[in-house]
């Protein structure tokens, strides 16, 4: 599978695309109102035609058509069985063609018995929608051509044609405005059914769906841009991307898809070759109307064209981070770290310029400048809890680089608290150690180590937990955290639970 859509703008719904809209609505509301007993309709007439006498007068000649048709089949038991061959019937080239020459003559003794029932039952036919007003390449005519666009097989064909209605129509009804966009559309959707009929001018199955015009809005996207390089979403099987490409290359890879489908597809009730005569159309149409002769009749937004949501939109983080890639990948690590400092300057907490700077500070790991943008690292993600992991691996890459530390205390107080509550307790023993040798009097040592016990607990440590809740039974008498410490030695001394 193959998906190739504009991703290039959004659609701006202070100023929505009216007829775009409009089009979606009335094909919606044909489907549920006018296409509704379609189904039923057809049950109808193949019900006639089996219980007429039409079967059995037809059946036979149609079965001695093909000669591989096993003669023991042409005695039918049930009405499914002849359900299903009505139904062939009804769009097989060879037995219509048969009909329309007159396979039951004047002189036959059944003729005006099958004259009528055949009558009655194309008369029953003629009231199912999308046989009547479907486009029938063997009677084609200007109104099917037209109506045919609007009506639609099932839900899910209306569905992924709306999609793609609103995908294409939203910028080409800006770009040509509401009359040259709704005749592009039509005139589409008439080429579309023209080239289908050139190709199968025989065929007595029904062209129905929008996806012809929708085509031709396809080839008019690819034309009016041009070679103006747009952003577009790939899908091919389990890879996609969004690449930008001139759109005017994407146009013969539209066709080829379209052709290569038709070729290698058996029966999958799509009209490719309606798609390519969509595409070519709406090429032609936007081509004819870009013209120079024509483009000084009719106006075209320019400006919209020109623009893209990318330029419109730009968020000027987005941009220097872009830049900032950009110029650590030439090596100029000076120009990036101020392009860098400027989005901290709006986005104090932006993780990727945070992370980018660090990278390129921690080539001079000894500079008070990494140090101070490490403290800064770990006090603006404080509430992250999201970031617990990221934080700690770069505190770790901290300590490898500067294993004689550089953090304040607050901060060490903070990452302490952050490790024990994300489970890296054996680096917030470390940083519990760390404070107790440089700073033994600090005030939070305590309820960390109570915090670490805690951990422990926890984990079913018991033993671990016991040395830390001795720790501060000997060595923090007048502390708060002394009584609860006490408390749970005596449940642990007594085997109890915690």
């Amino acid at each position: 599978m193959l998906l190739i859509i504009p991703a290039e703008r959004k659609i701006n719904w202070s100023s929505p695309p009216v007829i775009t809209l409009a089009l979606i609505l009335i094909n919606i509301l044909v489907f549920v109102l006018f296409q509704q007993n379609d189904e039923k309709k057809l049950n109808d007439a193949l019900s006639f035609y089996v219980s007429s006498p039409l079967a059995k007068l037809e059946i036979p000649l149609y079965e001695n058509m093909s000669p591989a048709t096993d003669k023991e089949s042409i005695n039918y038991r049930n009405n499914n069985q002849l359900i299903n061959i009505a139904v062939n019937m009804i769009f097989d080239e060879k037995w219509n063609k048969k009909l329309a020459q007159g396979l039951f003559k004047k002189t036959s003794p059944d003729y005006e018995i099958w004259q009528e029932n055949r009558q009655l039952f194309e008369e029953r036919l003629s009231r199912v929608n999308f046989i009547r007003y479907g486009l029938t390449p063997a009677n084609f005519s200007l109104l099917t051509a037209l109506t045919y666009q609007f009506l639609h097989g099932d839900f899910w064909h209306l569905f992924g044609n709306m999609i793609f209605l609103l995908i294409f129509g939203f910028s080409l009804e800006k770009i040509f405005g509401a009359l040259k966009y709704i005749a592009i559309y039509l005139l589409s959707g008439l080429g579309a059914a023209s080239f289908f009929t050139l190709v199968n001018p025989q065929s007595y199955i029904p062209l129905i769906g929008a996806s012809g015009a929708i085509a031709g809005l396809m080839g008019s996207y690819a034309t009016i841009y041009g070679l103006k390089r747009i952003q577009f979403f790939i899908w091919f099987f389990a890879y996609f991307k969004y690449i930008k490409l001139p759109a005017l290359v994407v146009l013969p890879v539209w066709i080829i898809k379209e052709v290569w489908e038709n070729a290698s597809a058996e029966n999958t009730g799509i009209a490719y070759m309606a798609h390519v005569g969509g595409l070519i159309t709406g090429a032609l149409l936007t081509f004819i109307l870009s013209h120079q002769f024509f483009s000084k009749a009719i106006s075209i937004d320019t400006d919209y064209l020109e623009g893209s949501d990318e330029e419109d939109d730009r968020d000027p983080v987005t941009e220097k981070l872009e830049k900032s890639l950009q110029l650590i990948k030439n090596l100029n690590f000076k120009k990036a770290r101020l392009e860098l400092l400027n989005i901290l300057k709006i986005q104090p907490g932006n993780i990727r310029a945070l992370e980018l700077l660090f990278n390129i500070d921690k080539l001079n790991p000894e500079t008070k400048t990494f140090k101070k943008l490490v403290e800064h690292i770990f006090q603006v993600t404080k509430s992250e809890r999201d970031l617990d992991e990221w934080v700690y691996q770069l505190y770790i890459k901290f300590r490898q680089l500067n294993p004689s530390g550089g953090l304040s205390l607050t901060r060490l107080i903070d990452l302490c608290q952050r490790f024990i509550r994300s489970g890296h307790t054996a680096e917030a023993v470390k940083i519990i150690n760390l404070i107790e040798g440089a700073r033994p009097e600090t005030a939070q040592l305590p309820e960390l180590i109570l915090s670490i016990a805690s951990a422990y607990l926890k984990s079913g440590q018991k033993y671990k937990a016991r040395d830390w809740l001795i720790k501060i039974e000997t060595e923090y008498k007048h502390t708060d955290q002394f009584k609860h410490a006490s408390h749970l030695l005596d449940r642990i001394d007594n085997n109890q639970d915690i």
